[in-house]
C-alpha cells in the first residue's frame, strides 16, 4: 500500500451513508468519476463488493487520505455490521440455520428440515439493490447522498419521510428512475413505517423498543428474518397457524408465500417477492399486537400488548381555569420555535446536542438517554449527535 497524503477536500461522510456513495462525492470533488477516483488510489475502479466488504488495506488507505475514523468507514460497508448484523461474512454451510431458526414467531415449535445452503449469506441479495428515497434525494439536490442499508432488503421504506423507496436506473448515483412515476410519493401503511423504524432504531440506537421490552438490535434482525422464513412455510404444515398464515397474506393483498411454489431462502428470491414478505411480516406483527392472530412462538409475547392494570382512581384532577389569549399566543411562539429547533437539529450537530442536553436536564441514566435519543431519532435528527460530552469527531 503505498504512502497516502491527505486529500485537500472532500465531504463529510452522512449518517448511514454508503461508502460507494461518499467517495463519489469525494469524487466529484476533483471533477472525476469513481471509476477514475478507484484507479488513482487503489490501482483499479472496479470494486463490485465496496459497500459490503472491501479489500484488505482500502479502508486504512481511505482513512489516512481523509481523516475520518477506521470505525466509521466501516459502518460505511456491511463488514461494520457483523456480529449485530450478521453472524460472519463468510459463507458457511450451517450459518443458515444457526441464523434463521433459533427464534420463533408465529409457530410454538417448528419443525425445520437441515438445509445447507453453501454460500448463503443473511440479507445480502443476489445482487445489490438500487433504491432511494425520492424525498431524501429532493432535499439534497446537488450533494445526494446514497444510503447503506437501501441497498439491502431490510427497509421497504424510508424511515424519516414514510414513502417507500424507489428502483432507479444508474452506476451507483441516480441516472433516472425505473419507473416514470416513480417520483410520485407512496405513503407506505401504518404497519410497514412502524416496522422500518424499529429498523432503523436498531441500527442508530443498537436496541429496539418493542411493545412489553427493548430487545437488543442483533436479537431484532434474527427475529425479522426467523418471521420471514415462517411466512414462507407452506399452509399444509403449519397446522394450526394455517388460518392466520392465510389471513396475514390476504390483508398484504399479495398471494401467499408471495407466489412461491418451491422454499427458496429470501436472499435469492427477487426485490419484488422481497418486498411482499417484509410488507407481510409488517403486517403479521402489527396482528399480533393487535390482537387479532394468535402466534404461539417462542418470542411472540415480545409484541404483545402490556397488560391492564388496575390502578387507584385517587381524588379528581382539579378544574384549571381556561387559559388566557396572552398565554395562548406564548403557547404558539413555544411550539414554532420548537419545531425550528428541531428542523435545524436535523442539519446542525451543535444544536442538536444542545437540544438533546436540555431533554436530558435532570437525568444522566443511560435508558433516560436511550429514550430521548430514539425520539429524537424518529425526527431524523441522527443519533451520533445526540450526545452529553465534547465533541471528538475530526472534521
Amino acid at each position: 500500500m503505498k504512502s497516502a497524503q491527505r486529500w485537500p477536500i472532500h465531504p463529510i461522510p452522512v449518517e448511514n451513508e454508503a461508502l460507494s456513495s461518499w467517495l463519489y462525492r469525494v469524487a466529484r470533488c476533483y471533477q472525476m468519476d469513481l471509476e477514475h477516483l478507484l484507479v488513482y488510489e487503489w490501482g483499479q475502479g472496479q470494486l463490485l463488493d465496496i459497500d459490503i466488504l472491501p479489500p484488505i488495506g482500502f479502508l486504512e488507505l481511505i482513512a489516512q487520505r481523509s481523516g475520518v475514523a477506521l470505525e466509521r468507514l466501516r459502518l460505511m460497508t456491511m463488514s461494520g455490521w457483523v456480529p449485530w448484523l450478521f453472524d460472519s461474512l463468510d459463507p458457511d454451510p450451517d450459518s443458515f440455520d444457526s441464523y434463521v431458526h433459533q427464534m420463533s414467531v408465529l409457530f410454538p415449535h417448528p419443525k425445520h428440515q437441515h438445509r445447507l445452503i453453501p454460500r448463503w449469506r443473511a440479507w445480502l441479495p443476489k445482487q445489490t439493490l438500487q433504491r432511494a428515497c425520492p424525498s431524501c434525494l429532493n432535499e439534497s439536490v446537488g450533494h445526494e447522498t446514497f444510503k447503506l442499508m437501501w441497498q439491502f432488503p431490510l427497509f421497504i421504506s424510508c424511515p424519516i419521510h414514510g414513502c417507500w423507496l424507489q428502483s432507479y436506473i444508474g452506476d451507483g448515483q441516480l441516472s433516472s428512475w425505473h419507473q416514470p412515476d416513480a417520483v410520485l410519493i407512496r405513503e407506505a401503511s401504518g404497519a410497514i413505517k412502524t416496522m422500518d423504524r424499529r429498523t432503523e432504531q436498531a441500527l442508530t440506537c443498537g436496541q429496539v423498543d418493542l411493545p412489553r421490552r427493548p430487545v437488543h438490535a442483533g436479537i431484532w434482525f434474527r427475529l425479522l428474518r426467523a418471521l420471514i422464513e415462517e411466512l414462507s412455510m407452506p399452509i399444509y404444515i403449519s397446522r394450526l397457524q394455517s388460518k392466520d398464515l392465510a389471513r396475514i397474506w390476504a390483508t398484504c393483498g399479495h398471494p401467499v408465500r408471495a407466489g412461491q411454489t418451491r422454499q427458496y431462502p429470501f436472499e435469492m428470491l427477487d426485490l419484488t417477492e422481497q418486498l411482499q414478505f417484509l410488507e407481510a411480516s409488517a403486517v403479521a406483527m402489527s396482528m399480533i399486537e393487535n390482537q387479532e392472530i394468535k402466534a404461539r412462538g417462542s418470542l411472540a409475547s415480545l409484541f404483545w400488548p402490556e397488560p391492564d392494570q388496575i390502578v387507584d382512581a385517587g381524588d379528581p384532577l382539579p378544574v384549571l381555569p381556561e387559559p388566557t389569549e396572552k398565554e395562548i399566543h406564548y403557547w404558539q411562539i413555544a411550539e414554532r420555535s420548537l419545531a425550528k429547533t428541531i428542523d435545524e437539529a436535523r442539519k446542525n450537530p451543535v444544536v442538536a446536542k444542545a437540544l438533546f442536553t436540555v431533554l436530558l436536564f435532570g437525568r444522566r441514566d443511560a435508558k433516560a438517554m436511550r429514550t430521548i435519543r430514539t425520539h429524537l431519532s424518529a425526527f431524523g435528527i441522527p443519533a451520533k449527535w445526540c450526545h452529553n460530552k465534547p465533541n471528538s469527531y475530526p472534521l
